[in-house]
């Protein structure tokens, strides 16, 4: 934890951010006024102390003192902290306590920003069955998290996502260009500033953590579950979504339940292909490229201690590990999106292979419907699991009763 709070303390070191183009009184200012935002963030007057890096950013937006807490101050105001998420790296994920996944590694830090029922309004579209398996059991289908220069996004309209990505932008120019080299990201293509290397650390860890809470907001999305009445909770593990399929996880079945079984699993496979929707513009490729630039940026750190990145980047070297096992180009956005899909759903797809090999063992001796229902039923079934594993990287087995 040391080593975090040292690069968050950005020492001096002879470069002198305003030579270029400032006058002698503006430099003074920003100065001043940096000092000054430092001092109300210290004291958690986070209004204050926005104002004042605002004022001296707008002054000489090629100091890069004034865009690093400038950055900081936007990502309090989104509702997380630089230390206490580098706090949680420390304490949560260091290499006595490593995840071995994506999305357990989100899902351990969930609890360093909240995110309201009135934002995931925003962000997604409710699901609200009628299926009687699905009695209370909403699930939120993501939409796409646009640009924040547009108004109408969820990036923009979301109070968490809007000042990351003002974050973002402040950062952009003196992020190191290797670090953003192989990014996807159109926020992360801006004209660079030159500041002194020995900046490179502070700059990168920022950059890392920003993108880090962007992506556990979308995770809140992508596997939400019904607790708190004003917050959203979060876990792969638990969602909603993976409710549903344990609801189906039944031992007998009556006839007038075989149906609704059948439509149920439909409506699965409609909601994973809506809520890991692989598109482009997807949250969850926005997730996987969030990920990817904080490991990236978080690897770029020279001499940060490994046991506190461990878990990001063995987790990341798992997603690439099953992209290159498929054949499928290292580096690539969208097998690597693929990947982190498959990690989210494996519980959940496990679990249906069970449920389903149950429903077709009990409904073969059901007096009560005639056996040209029960084969349609039970392809209909079949045909919604074998589309759903049919985009998968990783090999997921068919129940071994359901018809070639």
């Amino acid at each position: 934890m040391k080593y975090f709070i040292s690069l968050l303390i950005l020492a001096g070191c002879g470069w002198n951010p305003n030579s270029v183009f400032v006058s002698k009184d503006d430099k003074d200012r920003i100065d001043s006024m940096i000092a000054k935002a430092q001092m109300h963030l210290d004291r958690q007057e986070i209004g204050d102390a926005l104002r004042m890096a605002e004022e001296a950013y707008a002054l000489n937006e090629n100091n890069v003192f004034a865009a690093k807490l400038l950055a900081d101050i936007y990502l309090e105001e989104a509702g997380a902290s630089i230390i206490d998420l580098a706090q949680k790296l420390s304490s949560r994920l260091s290499a006595s306590n490593a995840k071995s996944d994506a999305s357990s590694v989100l899902d351990e830090l969930a609890d360093a920003i909240d995110l309201t029922l009135a934002d995931l309004e925003v962000m997604a579209t409710v699901d609200s069955s009628t299926n009687p398996f699905f009695t209370d059991l909403n699930v939120y289908e993501p939409k796409s998290p646009g640009s924040v220069a547009d108004t109408s996004s969820p990036r923009y309209q979301v109070k968490p996502l809007h000042f990351i990505n003002k974050a973002i932008d402040v950062l952009c120019p003196f992020v190191p260009a290797t670090t953003t080299a192989d990014s996807d990201d159109a926020r992360h293509k801006c004209t660079k500033v030159q500041a002194p290397e020995n900046l490179d650390s502070q700059i990168n860890l920022s950059f890392a953590l920003t993108h880090l809470v962007e992506a556990l907001v979308f995770n809140q999305v992508l596997n939400y579950q019904t607790g708190d009445l004003a917050l959203v909770q979060t876990s792969s593990q638990s969602s909603n979504l993976f409710k549903r399929v344990n609801k189906l996880d039944k031992k007998t079945f009556t006839a007038a339940e075989i149906s609704d079984y059948a439509d149920a699993i439909v409506t699965v496979k409609k909601n994973i292909d809506n809520v890991f929707n692989l598109n482009s513009d997807s949250m969850l490729t926005a997730t996987m490229v969030d990920f990817r630039t904080a490991v990236a940026a978080l690897g770029a750190i020279d001499g940060i201690p490994t046991e506190i990145t461990d878990s990001l980047k063995k987790s990341f070297e798992k997603i690439e590990q099953v992209v290159e096992q498929a054949g499928e180009a290292k580096g690539s956005l969208g097998a690597q999106t693929t990947a982190l899909k498959d990690q989210f759903n494996k519980a959940i797809v496990d679990k249906l292979n069970t449920s389903i090999t149950s429903f077709i063992d009990n409904i073969e001796d059901l007096p009560d419907i005639d056996t040209s229902e029960k084969t349609e039923e039970v392809k209909k079934v079949c045909d919604a699991y074998k589309e759903i594993i049919s985009s998968t990287l990783e090999t997921f087995a068919i129940p071994t009763k359901c018809p070639e």
